[in-house]
C-alpha cells in the first residue's frame, strides 16, 4: 500500500482555509500531567503518574512528569504562541492533585490561582479556554483507597467539579468531564499499561461504572454552579474489525468494541449499557444490575460530546479460557493497512467517515454536537544544523488528511451527514511527557527541549498558522495575498525559538 503521507492531492493551506469556512471552531490542547511541571511544588501531591513512572521499565524513556514542558512557569509564552497560531480553543486539564491535594476540603488557593491567570490571559488574547476536570491524573490518595474500583471516588469528584466551577465556570464556558475514560479502564486497570498499572482483566469492570457516575455527578455539579457553562465528556472512538469471520472472533471483537468505546457512549447517549450476547456475556452481568437513578445521572443531556478518534483495532479471540474466566477474551492484532507514527500506531484518516458514520447511525438524534480529537500523532522531524527549524512534514499530513476526511463525511450527502462537528482540536500545542511513552514520542506543534524548556514551533505548526490566517481572511472577504498563503507543508520561513 502506498502510504498515504505521499498522496499529490493535498489541499493547500488556502484550500483547507476553505473547507474550514463553515464555521467550526479550531483548537489545540495541553494535559496537565504532561506540561504543568512542578510536580512537587505548591503544595500538589502525587498523581497516580508519579507514582506509576518510578516503577522501572513502566515508561518507555524513563521518564516522569516532574518538569512537563515547564508550562506553570511559562504559560504566557504559551498563550502567545496559541494567539499567534491562530485558533480558536484552547483545551486545558486540571491537576486534581494540585487544587485539592487531599481530595477532600476546599480548593488549595494556590494551585487554582494558576488556573485563574491562564483563563484570563486567554480571555484576554481572544481565546475561548475549555477546561478538563480530570485527565487520567486521580491523586494518589484516592488510589490508595482503591481509586475507580471505588464509588466514593465518583462522589468525591462530583464535590471537585462543583467547587472547581465554582472558581472558573463565569470564565470558562466550555468544560469536559473526563477525557476518555476508556483509556483508564483498558490501560490503567485492564492491561497495566497506562496510570495506575492494574492488571484486572475483566475485574476492571467496576471503573467503567464510576468513571461514569463521575461524570453524572461532574455534569450536575458545574450545572448547579451559578454560569451558563456548557458540559460534555471526551470518549475514544475508533474501528473494531474481528480478525476472520469465525464465529469466535466476531464475539471477541464485540466484546473488545464494549470495552473500548460502547459501554462509555452508550451509558452517556442513551442511559444504558449496551446487550452483550454470547460466551464472555457474564462478565458484563454486573453492569445490567446497577442502579436506574445512577443511570439518569449518568445519561443525563449534554452541550457537546467529544470524539477521539483512536487506533483502529484487529481483534482474535483468546481460545480455551475456562469458564468464567476474567482473562480479557481477545487478542489485539497488527493494523498493517496504513502507516505507523513514530511509537508504533496506525495513522488512518481514511477510516474517520465510518467511525463517523457509526455514530450518527447508532445514536442518531441523541448524538450531541462534536467536538473532535485525535488528528495528530507522533512523527518523526528533520532538524536543520543551521537554524534550529523543525520539520515534521507527517504530522501536518496526519492533521490536513484528518480534516478533510472528517469534513466530507459530514457534509450534504456525506457518510456521516447530520453529525455537526462544533469544534475540532487539531492536536496537542506542546510536547511534553506522553504517558507511558514518556519523551520517546513527542506530539507537540511546539518542540520543547527537555533541558532548557525552549520553544520552537514545527512546521506543522507554521501549516496550521497559515491556514487558519487563510481562514479569517475568508470570513473577513479578503482575497488572500498572490492567492496563497505559502507553500502546503513544510518549508515556509523557519519558526521563532522562544528562549528561556
Amino acid at each position: 500500500m502506498t502510504p498515504r503521507d505521499t498522496a499529490p492531492d493535498r489541499p493547500t493551506p488556502t484550500e483547507l482555509a476553505g473547507l474550514l469556512a463553515g464555521g467550526s471552531r479550531i483548537g489545540v490542547s495541553t494535559s496537565a500531567t504532561k506540561v504543568e511541571g512542578r510536580a512537587h511544588e505548591g503544595g500538589r501531591t502525587e498523581s497516580v503518574w508519579d507514582a506509576f513512572a518510578r516503577r522501572p521499565g513502566a515508561v518507555a524513556d524513563g521518564s516522569d512528569p516532574e518538569r512537563g514542558a515547564r508550562h506553570m512557569e511559562r504559560y504566557r509564552e504559551d498563550v502567545a504562541l496559541a494567539t499567534e497560531l491562530g485558533v480558536d480553543v484552547l483545551s486545558f486539564s486540571l491537576s486534581w492533585s494540585r487544587i485539592q491535594p487531599e481530595a477532600r476540603g476546599g480548593l488549595r488557593r494556590e494551585g487554582i490561582a494558576f488556573y485563574d491567570e491562564l483563563v484570563d490571559a486567554l480571555l484576554a488574547a481572544g481565546i475561548r479556554p475549555r477546561a478538563a476536570l480530570h485527565d487520567h491524573d486521580l491523586p494518589v490518595e484516592l488510589q490508595d483507597r482503591g481509586g475507580w474500583l471505588h464509588r466514593d471516588t465518583a462522589l468525591r469528584f462530583g464535590d471537585l467539579a462543583y467547587l472547581a466551577a465554582e472558581a472558573l465556570a463565569d470564565r470558562v464556558p466550555d468544560w469536559v468531564t473526563l477525557r476518555t475514560p476508556a483509556l483508564t479502564t483498558m490501560g490503567g486497570h485492564v492491561t497495566g499499561t497506562h496510570a495506575p498499572g492494574s492488571r484486572l482483566g475483566l475485574d476492571a469492570l467496576p471503573t467503567v461504572h464510576h468513571q461514569l457516575l463521575a461524570h453524572g455527578l461532574a455534569v450536575e455539579a458545574i450545572r448547579g454552579s451559578r454560569s451558563a457553562a456548557r458540559v460534555g465528556i471526551v470518549n475514544a472512538h475508533r474501528i473494531v474489525e474481528a480478525a476472520s469471520a469465525d464465529d469466535d472472533d466476531r464475539a471477541a471483537a464485540l466484546v473488545a468494541r464494549a470495552l473500548h468505546q460502547d459501554l462509555f457512549a452508550d451509558a452517556v447517549l442513551l442511559g444504558r449499557y449496551p446487550d452483550l450476547t454470547g460466551p464472555h456475556a457474564e462478565a458484563f452481568e454486573r453492569l445490567g444490575r446497577v442502579d436506574p437513578a445512577d443511570l439518569r445521572v449518568i445519561g443525563q443531556p449534554l452541550d457537546h460530546y467529544g470524539v477521539a478518534l483512536a487506533d483502529p483495532i484487529r481483534v482474535a479471540a483468546v481460545p480455551r479460557l475456562v469458564a468464567g474466566s476474567t482473562a480479557i477474551p481477545f487478542t489485539e492484532l497488527p493494523w498493517a493497512d496504513h502507516p505507523s507514527s513514530l511509537d508504533g500506531h496506525p495513522v488512518a484518516p481514511d477510516l474517520v467517515p465510518a467511525v463517523l458514520a457509526d455514530l450518527r447511525a447508532r445514536y442518531g438524534d441523541a448524538l450531541p454536537p462534536v467536538v473532535l480529537s485525535g488528528l495528530d500523532a507522533a512523527h518523526p522531524e528533520q532538524v536543520d544544523d543551521r537554524d534550529g527549524s523543525r520539520r515534521d512534514p507527517r504530522r501536518a499530513h496526519s492533521i490536513s488528511d484528518h480534516l478533510v476526511q472528517a469534513l466530507a463525511a459530514v457534509a450534504p450527502g456525506g457518510q456521516a451527514e447530520g453529525v455537526r462537528i462544533e469544534a475540532v482540536v487539531a492536536g496537542s500545542l506542546l510536547d511534553g511527557f506522553e504517558w507511558e511513552a514518556g519523551r520517546a514520542a513527542p506530539r507537540g506543534l511546539v518542540h520543547v527541549d527537555p533541558r532548557t524548556g525552549d520553544r520552537t514551533p514545527r512546521s506543522s505548526y507554521r501549516f496550521l498558522r497559515d491556514t487558519l490566517r487563510e481562514r479569517a481572511d475568508t470570513a473577513a472577504g479578503r482575497r488572500p495575498q498572490n492567492g496563497c498563503a505559502g507553500p502546503a507543508y513544510p518549508g515556509s520561513s523557519p519558526g521563532p525559538r522562544v528562549g528561556s
